[in-house]
């Protein structure tokens, strides 16, 4: 099948300049070509995969209006032949944001949950009730960010990807399965940093490590998540972290996302300021895609398309 023999290019390793320090790399995964582009493909490589082993032709996914996984997991399942069911928190606003209008031209029907109920998107109880209400047919249930075991093997697979004298991965973290990947795939001598891109995201370190449950040599294994640059959650972008990614782009000529990347980058940049990164680790930081979450922040969209 298509699916087996999809192969990606080699990652793109860009250093990036900085005056205090000069160990910072960024591996370009929003390169990689769709389907999937970004970190999307790893995480959703072996969900797809046992979709196709059970003979489910339709996967059932959850995400906000403007989710990078819905928009990857709708490309993925119209390139590899599968029908897909987005189920977005909070209701329907016509006409639709440019992530959900992807979607929707990719094949994917959409279904609006209250938040209230999508609290409880996790009890399979509850999930398999909503569906029979709705009349959603069964299909392959992924859950929300793509972030189970299948994820995690395959982001465990992207760490051999990069260069073989990294020290440390820095990712942005939203539910956790990339940086779970990373853990379980690191070499023992190897760190990974995550920075968290919602507020409040303490509880991450109990789902990271409860994904990390199968994989039984990661008790040692060197990791932290800094919680501290989240600017207010997701959907937020104070002058501040947009003047950053203005003057980002304008020096190192790299578009980053709105939401994880920018994140990341101003948080290491912020502790190289600090003299608080290691001058004698490589870091290699993944910039995960999701530019495409610029189209659902107009006004900012048009401020820093200005500069």
């Amino acid at each position: 099948m298509l699916l087996k023999s999809h192969t990606l290019p080699p990652i793109t390793i860009t250093k990036i300049s900085h005056e205090k320090t000069d160990n910072l790399y960024l591996a370009r995964l929003d390169q990689l070509p769709y389907p999937a582009g970004g970190n999307k493909w790893f995480k959703l490589k072996y969900n797809l995969l046992e979709a196709e082993r059970s003979g489910i032709k339709q996967l059932i996914t959850f995400g906000g209006a403007y989710s990078n996984h819905l928009y990857a997991t709708a490309e993925a399942a119209d390139y590899f032949g599968f029908q897909s069911i987005g189920i977005v928190r909070g209701e329907e606003h016509l006409p639709l944001n440019d992530t959900l209008q992807h979607c929707v031209n990719k094949g994917m029907q959409l279904f609006y949950m209250s938040r209230e109920e999508y609290r409880r998107k996790t009890e399979a109880d509850f999930i398999q009730r909503w569906m029979y209400e709705q009349e959603i047919p069964t299909g392959y249930l992924i859950p929300e960010g793509g972030s189970n075991a299948f994820a995690v093997e395959g982001v465990r697979e992207l760490v051999g990807l990069l260069p073989s004298d990294t020290d440390i991965i820095a990712t942005a973290c939203g539910t956790g399965g990339t940086m779970a990947g990373f853990i379980a795939g690191i070499k023992s001598h190897q760190e990974v940093w995550g920075v968290a891109a919602l507020k409040g995201a303490d509880f991450l370190v109990n789902d990271i490590q409860s994904l990390l449950s199968g994989y039984q040599d990661t008790a040692g294994k060197n990791w932290k998540l800094l919680l501290d640059y989240h600017w207010g959650g997701y959907a937020k972008l104070p002058d501040e972290l947009l003047s950053f990614v203005q003057q980002f782009k304008k020096e190192q000529g790299i578009t980053l996302d709105p939401t994880y990347t920018s994140k990341l980058l101003f948080g290491l940049f912020d502790l190289a300021d600090k003299n608080r990164l290691p001058k004698n680790k490589k870091i290699v930081v993944l910039h995960t895609g999701g530019q495409q979450a610029w189209d659902g922040l107009p006004e900012k969209k048009r401020i820093f398309l200005s500069e």
